[in-house]
Formats: C-alpha cells, structure tokens, sequence
C-alpha cells in the first residue's frame, strides 16, 4: 500500500500547532504561570525565542506528517470518515507517546505537578489542532 500525504495539510497542521502554542503560552493565559514554574526570566526568554520557534515549526511539521501518514493507514484499515481517522490517530498518538513519556519523564526529573499537566494539556490540543486540520483537507 502506498500511503498518500496531503503536504499542505501537514504545512496548515503545522501552522495551527504553532497557533496553539502561542495562545496557550501567552502571558495572559498560561504563559507567565509557566514562566515561573521552568524558573526562567523574560531576557533569557527573547534570547532564545526565535531558535526555539524555527525548532519548534521544524518538530511540528515531522509531528503533522507523522500524523497525517498514520491518519492514512487508520482511514484505509478501519474504513471510518477522514475525520474521524485523524482526530482518532491524534487524540490515540498523543495518549499513548506523548502523554506516558512525559508522565515517566517528569516523575524521574521531580517536575513539578502542574508543569507536567501544563505541559500535557497544550501537547493535547496541539495534536487534536493537527487532526482537525488533516481531516479537514483530507488526503
């Protein structure tokens, strides 16, 4: 089988996951609360910012990609809608590799609770973010 990829879903995926991020870590919202608790200041945060966003886009489009193949295979062997194929690929993905790793993860490094579930909870909105936009533009 030969898995077909819709590219400029997985540049709109990657987009939206970037959109998320920024509203989920801006000041008003989350932003600010998470500042204080990775125990970084404002200078050492513009130093850094637009290495950490091209990095940030480059991971975000391997993660659109890798959804969107995966969102192919679940399309073609459970025969649901698109949609219903990348919102599940999504939501199942981030549960199971996202969501243990960091649970794993931060138990061993002693973070703090509420920066794991920060952490977390903007990771499942990014993958759903992606998912709704492949289902959307389909293959």
């Amino acid at each position: 089988m030969e898995v077909s990829i819709n590219y400029l879903a997985v540049l709109f995926g990657a987009i939206a996951s970037m959109v998320v991020g920024s509203i989920w870590y801006m000041p008003a919202v989350l932003g600010k609360t998470w500042q204080r608790l990775i125990g970084l200041n404002e200078k050492d945060l513009k130093e850094k910012a637009v290495s950490a966003m091209i990095k940030a886009f480059a991971m975000a489009i391997l993660t659109a990609y890798i959804l969107a193949h995966i969102t192919y295979l679940s399309y073609h062997f459970f025969g649901n809608s698109w949609m219903s194929a990348s919102l599940g690929t999504a939501f199942w993905t981030w549960l199971g590799f996202v969501f243990t790793s960091h649970i794993t993860n931060d138990a061993f490094e002693q973070r703090d609770i509420r920066l794991t579930g920060l952490t977390i909870g903007h990771h499942l909105l990014e993958f759903m973010a992606m998912g709704l936009v492949i289902g959307l533009m389909g293959v």
